[in-house]
């Protein structure tokens, strides 16, 4: 008999939290209308009749969308994909400006992108009103600094700047999961990671979902929150390898809070692939976002410290709501209900089973020391 996977309170936390990431996934409908517009503009960018197709532009994805850490817009924002166009130029015979304006140029040289577009010091942003916006950055080899090393052009600074998201995207991997599992990165327009499901997923890649959805609640839009490649490299370089949802979260908020501790200055966040490069330069130029960064973990740390203690099924419902949910979207409500139709279903095949020194729910074979929980069949009072 197959039994329901839970062994104590706490993988029955685990099993909940899980079950929210779950929630959090884009829709299928979200993910393939992202898909269509990434290759929409890759193809643009790449056509074998457009101006930058001497410089063999070579289109892929990074940030969470490239790490399968992308996490479901609340109400009616918009969630980001993050796409590299590098094109096949020598960054010591071209100026960082000239590359930005060939491919804001080429951009803006389509009818339909022209009224979407706007730039930022490092990119061009094509907003999708209320669904999300694709943020292209132009870039070109940096062939001395790694095999897939760039050099991405600031405006502003008109200087270039080192990168390597197809580095950061194998480091991450990397923590997240043993080197024999490692996934293979496809070396054009590469296409956009599925959208698979939840439990598809690493544990740090469910972490790391969980805590942006708790930043983006708890700033609520403020600009002081923590940016997602602080929070994405914090949690993997802290990351115990912790097979349990809930073990792996509390670990991490409480490995950061002694980290945070420790440190007598405000820390730097070294970027893996260009150590030289701080993650978290806004906590430097701007010491109320690191202030508000700890203060974003405190409050975490504690909202999951509550959780653990807490027996009530319906407490519990109402402490996930408002760390994940408060706005009753359904993502939390949903969890539960999945959650306790399993348990239902569990129930009346006889396949719960409760350990005596604990009375909390077990997956084990039936043994001397745990009795199965009948099923409901009484009929009346």
């Amino acid at each position: 008999m197959a039994f329901l996977a839970i062994e104590s309170e706490n993988q029955q936390l685990s099993d909940l939290l899980e079950l929210v990431c779950e929630q959090l996934q884009l829709t299928d409908t979200q993910h393939t209308d992202a898909e269509t517009s990434y290759h929409g503009i890759g193809k643009w960018l790449s056509a074998d009749d457009g101006p930058l197709a001497i410089f063999n532009p070579e289109i892929f994805p990074q940030g969470s969308k490239a790490l399968l850490t992308t996490v479901k817009p609340r109400k009616r924002e918009e969630f980001d994909i993050d796409l590299v166009c590098v094109l096949d130029r020598n960054r010591h015979l071209v100026s960082p400006v000239t590359v930005f304006n060939d491919v804001a140029d080429r951009i803006r040289s389509h009818d339909t992108y022209r009224s979407m577009m706007t730039t930022d010091a490092r990119c061009i942003v094509l907003t999708y009103e209320r669904q999300y916006r694709l943020e292209i950055v132009p870039a070109v080899p940096s062939v001395e600094d790694g095999r897939t090393a760039l050099v991405i052009p600031d405006r502003e600074q008109r200087e270039w700047v080192k990168t390597d998201p197809k580095g950061y995207v194998r480091w991450f991997a990397a923590q997240a999961m043993p080197l024999s599992e490692r996934r293979a990165l496809a070396a054009s327009v590469e296409p956009l990671p599925p959208n698979v499901s939840s439990g598809e997923k690493t544990v740090l890649q469910r972490t790391v979902q969980l805590f942006k959805r708790r930043r983006d609640i708890h700033f609520d839009g403020a600009e002081e929150a923590t940016r997602s490649i602080v929070l994405t490299t914090i949690n993997a370089e802290v990351y115990g390898r912790e097979e349990n949802l809930l073990d792996a979260i509390t670990n991490n908020l409480d490995r950061i809070s002694r980290m945070a501790d420790g440190q007598q200055a405000i820390p730097r966040v070294p970027c893996p692939t260009n150590p030289l490069e701080n993650l978290a330069q806004d906590w430097q130029t701007n010491p109320r976002t690191y202030l508000k960064f700890r203060m974003f973990i405190g409050e975490f740390k504690e909202k999951m410290e509550r959780l653990k203690s807490e027996r009530s099924m319906p407490r519990i419902a109402d402490l996930l709501e408002d760390m994940f949910d408060p706005s009753g979207s359904g993502v939390v409500n949903n969890a539960v209900r999945a959650y306790t139709d399993r348990y239902a279903s569990a129930r009346a095949s006889g396949g719960i089973r409760m350990t005596r020194a604990t009375s909390a729910l077990t997956t084990a074979a039936p043994a001397a020391a745990s009795f199965a929980i009948p099923r409901n069949s009484f009929y009346g009072d």
